[in-house]
């Protein structure tokens, strides 16, 4: 794993704004490497970190039909990779400060909204893809306008998610 010369998606701190959203989802391991980590800097109510079942995909896309459609490319440009999508049991984990989340890239998994009152700083992490090259970054920039994500000030539309 690099040590030096970090790019930015591997270790980076990041929050839930308003505005923020994390779909079904999963990345590809070709691009990301083995693992994602994230690192609790804060206690919230809601913003859970789900890796579901097949069933508990199903249940989540009948909830929100409008990702019922980026869930199946989302998958099948993993598996033309050679890897398969993994499916957890499940599982539900609160943003809890000082708590760690180390999983397998290649899990399908999204992130619940947040109640309450919802500021710029909710749900603080510090989080990364230890394996991400410059080339990622660089793919990510061009093809999902990846420095939307970073410029609060300057928000005009949702970017859909893109791996």
């Amino acid at each position: 794993m690099p040590t030096t010369n970090l790019e930015g998606l591997q270790l980076f701190t990041k929050s839930f704004t308003k505005r923020g959203w994390y779909d079904l989802h999963t990345e590809p391991i070709n691009k990301y490497g083995l693992y994602a980590f994230q690192h609790f800097l804060s206690t919230e109510d809601g913003g859970h970190l789900v890796f579901p079942s097949r069933h508990g995909c199903d249940l989540h896309l009948v909830a929100y039909p409008d990702q019922k459609t980026r869930w199946p490319e989302n998958i099948k440009l993993v598996e033309s990779k050679g890897h398969p999508v993994r499916y957890l049991d499940d599982i539900l984990i609160k943003p809890v400060y000082n708590k760690c989340v180390v999983f397998a890239i290649g899990s399908a998994h999204y992130v619940t909204p947040l109640e309450g009152e919802v500021l710029e700083t909710s749900r603080q992490v510090v989080t990364g893809w230890p394996y991400a090259t410059k080339d990622l970054i660089e793919s990510l920039d061009k093809n999902c306008n990846f420095n939307h994500y970073f410029d609060s000030e300057e928000y005009k539309k949702p970017v859909t998610e893109c791996h």
